[in-house]
């Protein structure tokens, strides 16, 4: 079990930030002229969204790809998804 306590350390410092972007989301929607049904609307989206991912794609993913190829998927996109909130200039 070695690595294991860097491997939860990334976990939790990536968790960290994924809950922090759902105060700035608001302050996104104000930036794009949502109102508050848009921004309510998306967070219950993104929430929807992790409901699925996590109470039932999670247990296929990690029987086909295997716990560690799942984690460094999830850490990968992870980053990928909110370099992509930094460099969004309109809403789509």
């Amino acid at each position: 079990m070695r690595g294991v306590g860097l491997l939860v350390a990334v976990i939790a410092i990536n968790n960290l930030a994924q809950f922090i972007l759902h105060a700035p989301g608001a302050l996104y929607g104000v930036r794009f002229g949502w109102g508050p049904r848009e921004v309510g609307l998306s967070l219950f989206v993104v929430g929807l969204v992790a409901t699925i991912v996590q109470g039932g794609l999670l247990g296929v993913m990690m029987r086909l790809l295997g716990e560690r190829r799942v984690v460094l998927f999830g850490l990968a996109s992870g980053t990928l998804l909110t370099t992509g909130y930094a460099l969004t200039t309109q809403a789509g």
